[in-house]
């Protein structure tokens, strides 16, 4: 069976098709990739919202996105928002890494859209 798709920068993209005449758009729906301990800021959302890891391990944010992202722990009305991590602007491709050394919940957000990309988490359990 031939493969009506193309792939492009790790995403799935709709083609045309001409089916006896008729255009057609076929398409995939967009892959997730799985990564080690690993959120995509894609589509002015975090992929995925809630990541469980144990304490020591990092975790690295890669921007899938064609707008620039942040990732900012705490929330946007909090006078302490970022004092735990605070990524740079990130452009499309970039990452930013942060090891969490300590067990707790750490909610984070966007500072560029802090009113649609918040209130993901990240879950820092005890090691083994």
């Amino acid at each position: 069976m031939k493969r009506f798709w193309r792939r492009n920068r790790n995403m799935w993209l709709l083609t045309p098709l001409v089916v006896g005449g008729t255009l057609a758009i076929v398409g995939c729906p967009m892959v997730v990739e799985q990564g080690v301990n690993e959120v995509f800021m894609r589509n002015n959302t975090f992929e995925p919202m809630i990541i469980t890891i144990k304490a020591g391990e990092s975790v690295t944010w890669n921007n899938r996105d064609i707008v620039p992202h942040t990732t900012t722990s705490g929330n946007p009305e909090d006078a302490d928002f970022g004092s735990i991590f605070k990524s740079p602007l990130l452009s499309q491709g970039e990452t930013f890494t942060y090891t969490f050394d300590e067990v707790g919940e750490f909610i984070y957000y966007c500072e560029v859209h802090p009113d649609i990309m918040r209130d993901a988490k990240v879950i820092v359990e005890a090691g083994g």
